[in-house]
């Protein structure tokens, strides 16, 4: 994929404003293919990701590349319209009753779209959580789990209640008739319930280490952290704590202002690196500028255009005081 890859690959780098003899990292694949191609099957169909990997003429691929980047802005928007719809869905569910899990549903909602929307909602509100749509006169939808709960196993005991299901521990897929939606709920989350207990968890990091900018930036370290790869369940990526680090400034990433990046100063080492925080500008309001907080975070190499930058990734953060861990 980075020293010959096929027209397909190049025309899918080029779009992703990636030299398409550059080398690549897993981060690209994940969070720039991936997605594009990925986005034919979800809006359209998948048979335009298969001709664009199959074709043998860097015009058509070209082609091919330019139309998968209209599938992925269409799934970009429609993803957010149905999450805010989902999202305000569950905050209502919780304000009549503390529930375990979430069976959210819409009429309109893509079905190509709801399991993303599903891993959304988990991520928000760490409950197991199901996002249902119409589809051919069922409905349809997806399913995302959280640690120490089993939802292939939960829907196999409520399957009275589906026309089918299918999937694994963290997430599957389901149908059923409209007139069990109500019922499927209650029954569902009685099984997140018994599972979770009364208190449901919260959701924990675990740290590697503590990881000053000075090692965070170091070639050498970040180049054995990717011998490490790829990472997933059972290979998580690394993820470390920082020294205080001085917020030097804030900005937004992107048009929906949904992300932010910041300049940070490490107290500890004295480097100054930027780090991402992927929808969590809610998170980080104006006022953090000038203010000392802690990361949990995870070091990456960021290429872009040939550049090679330092990419610090944040999953958590908090504000830090002298004599506090």
């Amino acid at each position: 994929m980075a020293s010959n890859p096929r027209p397909g690959i190049a025309a899918l780098k080029t779009i992703c404003d990636i030299n398409a003899a550059a080398a690549i990292s897993e981060t690209e694949v994940i969070f720039r293919l991936a997605p594009r191609i990925n986005a034919a099957g979800r809006m359209s169909h998948a048979n335009l990701a298969l001709q664009l990997l199959r074709a043998k003429d860097h015009f058509e691929a070209a082609n091919f590349a330019a139309q998968l980047e209209e599938c992925n802005k269409a799934r970009k928007l429609e993803e957010d319209r149905i999450y805010h719809a989902a999202r305000q869905q569950a905050l209502n569910l919780l304000e009549k009753k503390d529930y375990s899990s979430l069976v959210l549903y819409g009429s309109d909602w893509h079905a190509g779209i709801v399991g993303i929307v599903a891993s959304r909602i988990v991520d928000e509100f760490y409950r197991p959580a199901i996002v249902l749509c119409d589809d051919d006169g069922l409905i349809k939808g997806s399913g995302r789990s959280i640690e120490g709960f089993d939802l292939y196993n939960a829907l196999d005991n409520v399957s009275h209640c589906l026309t089918g299901f299918g999937g694994h521990r963290l997430a599957a897929g389901l149908r059923l008739d409209a007139k069990y939606l109500e019922e499927f709920r209650e029954e569902f989350d009685k099984e997140a319930f018994n599972s979770l207990g009364e208190k449901p968890p919260q959701p924990l990091l675990l740290l590697d280490c503590e990881l000053d900018f000075s090692q965070a930036s170091n070639h050498e370290f970040l180049q054995e952290m990717e011998l490490m790869q790829p990472f997933g369940p059972g290979n998580e990526e690394p993820l470390f704590v920082s020294p205080p680090l001085k917020v030097v400034s804030r900005s937004f990433i992107g048009r929906t202002r949904d992300h932010v990046r910041l300049q940070l100063k490490d107290l500890k080492s004295g480097y100054t690196l930027y780090a991402k925080a992927w929808r969590m500008a809610s998170s980080f309001p104006a006022e953090i500028v000038d203010k000392t907080i802690k990361l949990a975070y995870t070091p990456r190499f960021d290429f872009y255009n040939g550049n090679v930058n330092i990419d610090i990734s944040i999953k958590d953060w908090k504000i830090w005081r002298e004599g506090y861990e």
